[in-house]
């Protein structure tokens, strides 16, 4: 008779835990939408900046090749394709690498106005783009 006492007295609190449990999924749920959004904005201004810089590097790298100049591999790493240019500019606001990391070969090799450029970059998706998903 003791072990069906406590068995009720967990299955009731359990079930206080479960409406708070289901407020807050119902919160999320309900911000889906706007999330979804946020995010598909956050990927169109990556896209944009993907392609300017990969294109950037393509045209300095058949530069180069054309006079011998070898390319660092940094450069060829971070922003050698579009896909990766993607990678790395999410990355870089994200956490995943270091600005310092992924602005280097851009300023050394390319231009260093590619600096201001980032910079740019970065300070509009930390400060606009997360603010409006928090």
């Amino acid at each position: 008779r003791l072990f069906r006492l406590v068995r009720i007295v967990r299955m009731v609190r359990v079930m206080r835990m479960i409406g708070e449990l289901r407020a807050l999924v119902m919160s999320i749920a309900g911000s889906m939408k706007s999330l979804c959004w946020a995010v598909f904005m956050l990927c169109i201004v990556i896209y944009i900046f993907a392609v300017y810089l990969t294109q950037l590097v393509s045209d300095y790298r058949a530069a180069n090749l054309d006079t011998g100049l070898e390319v660092s591999e940094e450069l060829t790493y971070y922003y050698g394709d579009l896909s990766r240019s993607m990678l790395s500019l999410y990355q870089a606001v994200t956490g995943g690498v270091d600005w310092d990391v992924a602005i280097v070969p851009l300023m050394q090799e390319v231009s260093v106005w590619l600096g201001a450029i980032f910079v740019l970059y970065i300070a509009f998706v930390m400060l606009a783009m997360m603010n409006v998903v928090t």
